[in-house]
């Protein structure tokens, strides 16, 4: 059984999306800019729609142009971290500053539901600052004060 390592799992994220050095962020209430994989959850507790997390309101940065916009990308599962992402999503600014589809579908991706047990990943290829965020994955949790993101440290078996 091969093992995925977070380092591994972030070193083939900036391969898509051309990030220098990649840093594991485990997000609770704050979402970190500068090229930060802000890990949202390892393993959704329940089904959430895209639109319902609040990170238009919350302030993550949209484009007219996909390479110029914060991104979300969803996995199956953390196991499935090694392969490419369900979807990679961003905020289309030529669109009304709506979810729209990078992969994994194709137009507006407003209606897109987090499935439990997705991993959801947020890379902030444009926010300049910090931008408070209630995450949902954490404060919603059957126990709350488990750890949305697992330790990031571990390994991630691959599958």
């Amino acid at each position: 059984m091969r093992i995925l390592s977070i380092a591994s799992l972030c070193a083939a994220l900036a391969l898509t999306a051309g990030a220098v050095s990649p840093t594991p962020y485990p997000v609770t209430d704050t979402l970190q800019p500068g090229g930060i994989y802000n890990a949202l959850t390892t393993d959704a507790p329940m089904d959430v729609p895209l639109a319902d997390l609040g990170l238009i309101e919350a302030g993550i940065i949209g484009a007219a142009l996909f390479k110029d916009a914060d991104e979300i990308r969803i996995f199956a599962s953390k196991k499935d971290t090694d392969s490419s992402p369900l979807a990679r999503i961003w905020v289309n600014t030529a669109e009304g500053g709506t979810f729209w589809f990078h992969t994994g579908g194709e137009g507006n991706a407003s209606d897109f539901i987090i499935r439990k047990g997705m991993m959801v990943i947020v890379f902030t290829r444009a926010l300049k600052e910090p931008v408070a965020w209630e995450n949902i994955f954490h404060t919603q949790r059957p126990n709350p004060n488990a750890d949305v993101t697992e330790d990031l440290s571990q390994p991630i078996p691959s599958g």
